[in-house]
């Protein structure tokens, strides 16, 4: 019978997908004992947890040699969960999974003989890196876990289209059936400016839950995959973007306000500002959120399927991401130069998020933007009409543009590359603190 070999990096993604055991097997073809045999080997490697092998195997000890699918016994030790004792085979592995600091390795099977494993060499290796994590992947690689035929996606994209616009219509339809819709404005007319946020967030909610619905039940994969290849959020990442970006922003206004003065209208009223900045700080890390699971999550996960050029990704994501925002009443200031600004934002977004591996920095970043305009200063005419502090009577397109082009390579500069990083910067002031 041919060997066949398989990825354990691609084991370890279906894992962290949330794929059952059953599913496994039927996906690498393995009988249960083949399953078995790969998990050990897993553990072994420590590329899997004692908890997660003790909830996949079912047992209360863990075997760490192997029984072969053929039926055939092999001396093992027993580990106790729980034990401060390493995990160590009492006999040795036929081909055991060594780590070569690369998180590669290939397991092959015969038939329905023994799992075995080896390192991966060449294009499947990883160079070593001080952050990496054996277990991860990379982030758009997450897109080949789960069912992933082109039609799912084609079904799954209409879905989040129909599923959002009709339930946001009928929500306008029943919470406030005399208004009608401004395209000028790009907001509802005969409400209040409360109500109006209020129903034009809803639209973001409903796409939330409409994503959340077809990663799980068409994509079956797990909803975590959208955001990281890692077990779980980095939430000091989304601290990390949002912080600073929010400081860049304010450095833009200070500057903006010294240059021009007469552009900028104290509006702040403190009574209507402390109703409107509870729902603002609730709702709009929600919009920003699921604007970035639809387009840095579920479509960039769907062109990676296409093609893994990283510069065709950010081009790609930076088109899709700046047609649904030309019907922003903005656009009027200028139909090129706004057009570029929103294409040069989603395609920032999308270079963070493949530099970071996630999408924590680029949802810290857009809830940190969106933030500043809905509390800090808004545009007269901006789709997004709330009670902030300042007002913005004129907008400058050509200028938003370059002051986002240099906001942003100051940004990836300090959280990413150079020698000035928030990352060095961070363990110089830790060296500098008196033990």
């Amino acid at each position: 019978m041919a060997e066949r070999r398989i990825s354990a990096k691609e084991v370890m993604i279906d894992i962290r997908a949330g794929l059952s055991n059953d599913e496994i097997g039927q996906k690498y073809r393995l009988s249960e004992r083949g399953i078995r045999s790969l998990l050990d080997k897993l553990l072994n490697a420590n590329l899997l947890t004692v908890e997660e092998h003790l909830q996949r195997v079912g047992s209360s000890t863990l075997p760490v040699d192997l029984e072969g699918d053929n039926g055939g016994r092999i001396d093992r030790k027993q580990v106790v969960i729980g034990s401060s004792e390493p995990v160590v085979a009492s006999t040795p592995l036929p081909k055991r999974l060594e780590d070569d600091n690369s998180g590669s390795y290939a397991v092959s099977t015969s038939g329905n003989g023994p799992v075995q494993a080896a390192p991966l060499r060449g294009q499947d290796r990883h160079e070593t890196r001080e952050d990496f994590i054996p277990t991860s992947a990379k982030f758009i690689d997450i897109s080949k876990q789960g069912q992933n035929q082109w039609w799912r996606y084609l079904v799954s994209i209409l879905f989040i289209s129909v599923f959002s616009t009709l339930m946001t219509v009928i929500a306008m339809a029943m919470f406030a059936p005399n208004s009608r819709w401004d395209n000028t404005t790009g907001s509802l007319i005969g409400i209040s400016s409360l109500s109006n946020y209020v129903l034009q967030s809803l639209t973001f909610v409903f796409l939330f839950v409409a994503i959340f619905m077809v990663v799980r039940i068409e994509h079956k994969r797990s909803f975590l995959s959208l955001i990281t290849p890692n077990e779980s959020i980095d939430w000091k990442k989304i601290g990390k973007g949002f912080g600073l970006f929010f400081a860049l922003l304010s450095c833009v206004l200070a500057i903006d306000y010294l240059m021009a003065p007469e552009s900028f209208q104290f509006c702040l009223d403190p009574g209507r500002f402390m109703w409107f900045a509870p729902v603002v700080l609730v709702l709009t890390p929600i919009q920003t959120t699921a604007e970035e699971l639809l387009f840095r999550g579920y479509l960039l996960h769907t062109t990676a399927l296409l093609t893994g050029n990283r510069m065709v990704l950010v081009l790609v994501s930076g088109a899709l991401f700046m047609l649904p925002h030309l019907v922003n009443p903005e656009v009027a200031a200028g139909f090129l130069p706004m057009a570029l600004y929103y294409f040069a934002v989603g395609g920032f977004l999308t270079i963070v998020t493949l530099k970071s591996n996630g999408l924590e920095v680029a949802i810290g970043i857009h809830a940190a933007t969106n933030l500043f305009v809905g509390l800090i200063v808004n545009y007269t005419n901006s789709v997004l009409k709330t009670e902030s502090i300042f007002l913005c009577s004129t907008l400058d397109p050509v200028g938003s543009l370059v002051s986002f082009c240099i906001i942003a390579i100051i940004f990836y500069l300090l959280m990413f590359g150079g020698r000035l990083t928030l990352k060095r910067f961070w363990k110089k002031r830790q060296a500098a603190v008196p033990k």
